[in-house]
């Protein structure tokens, strides 16, 4: 069974996500925060790690960055309801920040089952073909 380790601050999307993919018989390990996703990440292999591009603390897409320097065939989703990254000269869509950094997938919140369930079973085949 395909363990997934998704990375939010927001409780609810957590649940929410656990409820869906253990529904569709995949394994779920929950993070709040990047700290605690990289602790967890020291004990155990995961098949695809989805993360939230905008956290307090370590944001996505520099779990993004670390994930690729020790890991770089972990299969990466980002997720993110905001487009826009702020606070630089030139706004950037975050979504599109994301792939220039390798992440395989990108969604955007808010999203539905059927599109969540696909961009996993899309990154999970790509990384059972490799």
């Amino acid at each position: 069974m395909p363990h997934i380790l998704v990375i939010d601050d927001d409780p609810g999307v957590r649940a929410a996500m656990k409820e869906l993919l253990e529904s569709e018989r995949y394994g779920v390990t929950l993070a709040e925060d990047g700290r605690t996703a990289f602790r967890l990440l020291e004990g155990r292999a995961y098949d695809l790690v989805m993360v939230d591009a905008f956290m307090p603390g370590m944001d996505g897409l520099e779990i993004v960055n670390v994930l690729r320097a020790v890991r770089p065939r972990m299969p990466i989703i980002v997720m993110s309801e905001l487009g826009i990254r702020t606070g630089s000269r030139t706004p950037r869509d975050v979504l599109a920040v994301a792939a220039e950094r390798s992440a395989d997938r990108s969604i955007r919140k808010p999203f539905g089952s059927k599109e969540l369930l696909q961009s996993v079973q899309s990154c999970l085949g790509k990384a059972i073909e490799t």
